[in-house]
């Protein structure tokens, strides 16, 4: 994952997981949740 302000260097982080089916998991859960927190997808 990647974040920060448009047009600067932003922070990075790595999560690993045991096989796809749990990183699929994940990242769902993960944009549920910024979804609810009124984030909404960038085409790109």
């Amino acid at each position: 994952r990647e974040w920060g302000r448009i047009g600067r260097p932003g922070q990075r982080r790595v999560e690993l997981y045991e096989n796809q089916s749990c990183a699929v998991e994940a990242l769902e859960t993960w944009l549920q949740r910024k979804r609810r927190r009124g984030y909404e997808l960038r085409k790109g």
